[in-house]
């Protein structure tokens, strides 16, 4: 059996204010700073390789800050290969990066090695 893939988002502690203040209230909006990814491995595994618990996986940048909780309303788990899933995490990373609540710590849409072609335009 061919191993599934999973897509999933990680609140990390990077501290993130939009830069629009709602000039009547004088408010500064505070969003969560996420970071998108895929995995062959199971969600969990892979959020305690992120934090550096599980030897032989890579940890998270540093710069993106340090993992903070799994966000599960955004796992989607199923994936056939690496290439769809992908493509899945690239349109979760454009819609996580135009809502207001969210900053995306990833500044570009994410790659695949490997990969020339893509069916978007992030």
């Amino acid at each position: 059996m061919s191993k599934l893939w999973s897509v999933y988002v990680i609140q990390t502690d990077k501290n993130f204010i939009k830069s629009n203040k709602n000039k009547y209230l004088n408010e500064v909006v505070f969003t969560k700073a996420v970071y998108v990814g895929i995995t062959s491995k199971t969600v969990e595994e892979r959020f305690l390789a992120h934090k550096g618990e599980v030897k032989g996986l890579r940890g998270l940048k540093k710069k993106y800050g340090k993992p903070i909780t799994i966000l599960d309303e955004f796992t989607k788990k199923g994936f056939k290969n690496r290439f769809e899933a992908n493509d899945y995490e690239r349109y979760l990373w454009n819609k996580l990066k135009n809502d207001p609540k969210y900053t995306t710590v990833q500044k570009k849409a994410p790659t695949e090695r490997g990969r020339k072609k893509y069916i978007d335009f992030y």
